[in-house]
């Protein structure tokens, strides 16, 4: 269950960073190449720290039981 949230929380963070990307890309005429590695590099961070507070926070739930 929490991996579908995690999931589909980041499809909607991905979704809307690419958006805003390809409409900066567009107006500051930068490189697609660019703007794609940025967007890539960003999303992995933020597979990664969800990722990690997923597991910190199973972690701590049984700790407690």
């Amino acid at each position: 269950m929490e991996a579908l949230i995690v999931l589909i929380i980041s499809v909607v963070i991905y979704t809307a960073i690419y958006w805003i990307w390809v409409i900066t890309i567009d107006s500051l005429s930068i490189p697609q190449t660019v703007g794609v590695g940025l967007v890539s590099v960003l999303l992995g961070f933020i597979f990664y720290y969800t990722t990690v507070y997923l597991l910190r926070k199973r972690r701590i739930g049984r700790k407690d039981d």
